[in-house]
């Protein structure tokens, strides 16, 4: 009995949330049954999210791990690899694709396509009608995909230039402003706090001492800017910087869009929020916490065993482990809400 293994991929998250899953593992499941094949589901050849345009799943996705398992010899020669259509496997230019699709054949890999039931081997794409159509399948397949990419192209760059005119491309905005008739405002009282973070960190305080201030006089916390209800428990060392850091406080917004499912940051435009501090302060902001860098006291790098279980015995709070400097060497587990000024220690 020859052995299957089924290779199912989709690039999008609406192909995730959908059907494309199931009836791809059912249709291989049926093929294999109705012609005596035994799958083999020990490489899991599943890619996810993943576009076959660039060739990214033959390189670093399971397809790659497929090739490699042939390569090895962990794959038999006779075995069979199960795909919906032809273009699950590559969407590249045709040369790639026919590579790709080579390789495996001229290795003993049989390649079913179980939505026309077409099975190709090394001794079949000698057939020229065989091998026109497939060719015909990977240039038609390629050519969607790079129209596709091309009108992705060109409508982020209509956004683009429409965001430049003043049209908001995203309602994911800083917590210190608010979207009013269209419009982006600052936060009066919000703001105020952004430009007093800078004037402490241009002073010369770390960032976990400004958040130990701001804990300490008791300031609320504003929530992740979508979910204000979702708001942390004081202000932490990693919220400040992330502040310090955000060039959003000049009007800068970086736009992403999603390459390969990732998010992948574009060219940033400027003037998109209110400014709420000058380019000079945040340039010289930077440069003191540059200077500061690996001086003070750290929070430990090997972290905690047992993140969120060991608990301070006054307040409740979680333990973390911080570096007492070269005098103490090692580390010690301090309450963190005490550390962060949150409750006494």
């Amino acid at each position: 009995m020859r052995s299957g293994y089924s290779y199912i991929r989709f690039s999008t998250p609406e192909q995730a949330r959908g059907d494309s899953h199931r009836r791809q593992l059912e249709l291989s499941q049926r093929y294999a049954q109705e012609h005596g094949i035994e799958l083999d589901t020990s490489l899991q050849l599943n890619d996810f999210g993943i576009s076959a345009f660039r060739g990214h799943n033959a390189i670093s996705g399971r397809l790659g791990s497929f090739l490699e398992a042939v390569e090895t010899g962990k794959v038999k020669p006779g075995s069979v690899l199960l795909v919906e259509p032809l273009d699950r496997l590559s969407r590249s230019e045709v040369m790639t694709s026919l590579n790709l699709f080579t390789q495996l054949l001229g290795q003993g890999i049989s390649i079913v396509t179980l939505a026309d039931s077409r099975e190709y081997t090394r001794e079949s794409i000698n057939d020229i009608g065989n091998l026109i159509y497939s060719l015909l399948i990977m240039s038609r397949s390629h050519e969607e995909s790079l129209m596709k990419s091309k009108r992705i192209a060109a409508a982020w760059e209509v956004k683009r230039m429409k965001a430049l005119d003043g049209h908001k491309m995203t309602r994911r905005i800083p917590a210190w402003i608010c979207l009013v008739d269209g419009k982006f405002e600052l936060i009066p009282e919000r703001a105020a706090l952004v430009q007093r973070i800078f004037t402490m960190s241009k002073g010369g305080m770390g960032n976990a001492l400004i958040a130990k201030e701001l804990n300490l006089e008791g300031i609320d916390t504003w929530g992740d800017g979508i979910h204000q209800s979702r708001k942390a428990k004081g202000w932490h060392t990693s919220y400040v910087l992330k502040i310090l850091n955000n060039r959003a406080v000049i009007g800068e917004m970086t736009p992403h869009k999603m390459e390969q499912g990732k998010r992948v940051p574009q060219e940033p435009l400027s003037g998109y929020y209110p400014n709420v501090i000058t380019d000079e302060v945040f340039a010289l902001t930077q440069a003191a916490i540059q200077s500061r860098r690996g001086k003070g006291g750290e929070v430990a790098s090997g972290g905690n065993l047992f993140p969120h279980l060991i608990k301070c015995g006054q307040c409740g709070g979680s333990l973390v482990r911080v570096n007492k400097g070269k005098k103490s060497p090692g580390a010690v587990l301090v309450c963190d809400d005490g550390r962060r000024g949150v409750s006494q220690p």
